[in-house]
């Protein structure tokens, strides 16, 4: 037996607990816990378009993304380039997704950076608030 309240742990044929006055349950809730995910940064680019194009692509086929520094993409877009960032998990597919499109000049793709091998990647955990299972 259980106190929902405390958490205090009981013997069997105790009822209420002493503490907070409440009737004891047979097992306590599952704790809800928030996971992170990781998503990492697989294209950079200054150019408007590219990121229409790309984002069509990745949610066409139901790649988890996010685009970076889109919202100041028209006030400064020839100094800070916009990142698309992707599921860990779904790197390699969106990255497979991306390799023939006719982007402009201006992108780089980031596995290509630095050459195959190279781990450059920038992640980002972002709390995405669904209990782990």
């Amino acid at each position: 037996m259980f106190c929902p309240k405390c958490k205090a742990e009981y013997n069997e044929g105790v009822q209420e607990c002493a503490e907070c006055g409440v009737p004891l349950v047979d097992a306590l809730p599952q704790e809800h816990r928030k996971r992170y995910v990781e998503y990492v940064s697989i294209v950079q680019t200054l150019n408007p378009s590219d990121i229409a194009m790309i984002e069509s692509v990745l949610e066409g086929s139901g790649i988890d993304y996010f685009i970076q520094g889109e919202n100041t993409l028209s006030m400064m877009s020839y100094i800070l380039p916009v990142k698309v960032l992707v599921l860990k998990e779904q790197m390699d597919e969106a990255r497979e997704l991306l390799k023939d499109l006719d982007l402009s000049i201006n992108v780089r793709l980031a596995h290509d950076a630095r050459g195959a091998g190279a781990s450059d990647e920038e992640t980002s955990e972002v709390e995405n608030g669904e209990d782990e299972t």
